[in-house]
């Protein structure tokens, strides 16, 4: 169990954590490499300015976590949930699965400001 756990400017190599409770956990401007999360609880994380290589973040929750300045080229995303997650307008070169694209699409939609509807009546 790591809860709110302070790892900020971190940097992790080869690490793989199972089923842990990261939630509210800072790993603000940390890097990482090979770093493999799995099926863990990463809900309200400060990820902002991380950076992740060659990494995964599978089946986690990450809601309401915050990725602005992100960096996570390279990381699969794939089953994890990204609802009420901020910053993820710069989120580029991530794997996702076809329910989180439409979620990002939401979002992305959402930050420019573009509406998804009818036409008005004249």
């Amino acid at each position: 169990r790591l809860s709110g756990v302070e790892l900020p400017r971190s940097v992790l190599e080869d690490v793989r954590f199972t089923g842990c409770k990261f939630d509210r956990a800072n790993l603000r401007m940390s890097e990482g490499e090979r770093v493999w999360i799995l099926d863990s609880n990463l809900r309200q994380a400060d990820l902002y300015g991380l950076r992740l290589r060659s990494s995964r973040l599978l089946r986690c929750d990450l809601s309401e976590g915050e990725f602005s300045e992100a960096d996570l080229r390279g990381t699969h995303l794939q089953g994890s949930q990204l609802d009420g997650a901020k910053g993820v307008g710069g989120l580029q070169g991530i794997g996702v699965d076809a329910d989180q694209a439409l979620l990002i699409s939401k979002l992305l939609l959402e930050i420019h400001g573009i509406s998804v509807g009818e036409a008005p009546e004249d």
